[in-house]
């Protein structure tokens, strides 16, 4: 009698599993080191430690015509290897958006990350080796009747950093920018 509930179990799981429309992913990195710096202009030693932690969350739910789908990633860096530190509540979430896509519409809003016309028009990414991140926060709505062409808005607000020295870890320059664009490829 328990071998054939346990079965039950296991066959209801398995068609719950079967039957599921959602997924989650968590992927945790930690970065650490302590050593020392040796300083470009004056070649002194300079104390030199990193303590980073990344964790991704991706969340999606689809059916036959409609996907939904949530990123976010939550840094805590005491101090990163390039960037600021990221010790508060308030500093965690530094990166996230939400996209839906359906019947030939994708809508997004959050952290842009694009790429129009292989890139030579629209190219907005993050990379967190380089501390480059040239991302908006804002919408991208993307129409494509029939699979013959993309119509695409994206509008936002973003900032920019880089650094005026290769040795710092910290961008010293930094500017406002705003997106406002349509078209079609």
């Amino acid at each position: 009698k328990k071998r054939k509930k346990m079965i039950k179990k296991y066959l209801f799981l398995l068609l719950a599993f079967s039957f599921s429309q959602e997924s989650m992913n968590l992927t945790y990195e930690s970065k650490y080191g302590n050593g020392t710096n040796i300083v470009d202009n004056t070649n002194e030693e300079s104390p030199y430690r990193y303590f980073e932690n990344l964790l991704d969350i991706n969340f999606n739910y689809y059916n036959d015509n409609n996907n939904l789908f949530f990123y976010t990633q939550l840094e805590y860096s005491n101090s990163p290897i390039y960037g600021i530190d990221r010790t508060q509540i308030d500093d965690i979430a530094n990166t996230y958006f939400v996209e839906y896509s359906g019947y030939n519409l994708t809508a997004k809003y959050g952290h842009i990350q694009t790429l129009y016309g292989y890139g030579l028009s629209v190219n907005m990414f993050q990379d967190q080796v380089t501390d480059f991140d040239n991302r908006i926060k804002g919408w991208e709505l993307r129409f494509s009747p029939y699979n013959m062409v993309d119509l695409f808005l994206i509008s936002g607000k973003g900032d920019y950093g880089i650094k005026s020295n290769g040795g710092l870890r910290v961008n010293d320059l930094l500017f406002e920018h705003e997106l406002n664009l349509i078209g079609a490829q």
